[in-house]
């Protein structure tokens, strides 16, 4: 398992590429940008693959945590390189602007924005504390 950032150039990386650049990967503590050279095993566009290709223990990925949340919980996914960990990111739900809102996408954020809240909120709580993740650690 890498316990520093030097120590990822040593494993296989799986780069979800809206995130992290396929050759390097960028961190940030107390104001300092770290730059990581990484080998990028596999290289994706969707977040889901990205998560599904860390817990079949292709290599270390940078997620969101709510994606993995899961999979720390039952040991499958471990977290890793925590004192790295970028500060959340807002979820957003995006619609064009209009001057009269459709009811039915008004019903949709009624409905939506309570229960994302709350789930998002729920998987943080059980993961916490938050990190990068990779395959389980050996016994």
């Amino acid at each position: 398992m890498p316990r520093s950032l030097d120590d990822l150039s040593k494993h296989d990386c799986i780069s979800f590429v809206p995130l992290q650049s396929p050759a390097e990967w960028t961190f940030k503590k107390d104001q300092t940008d770290y730059v990581v050279p990484v080998r990028s095993r596999l290289v994706l566009n969707h977040l889901e693959s990205t998560c599904d290709a860390a817990r079949c223990g292709m290599g270390i990925a940078t997620v969101f945590s709510y994606q993995v949340a899961e999979s720390v919980k039952t040991g499958e996914l471990a977290l890793l390189l925590q004192d790295f960990e970028p500060p959340p990111i807002p979820v957003s739900l995006v619609y064009p602007p209009n001057r009269f809102m459709p009811v039915k996408l008004r019903a949709f954020l009624d409905f939506a924005l309570p229960r994302l809240k709350a789930h998002i909120a729920d998987l943080l709580k059980r993961a916490a504390p938050r990190g990068r993740a990779g395959p389980p650690r050996s016994p």
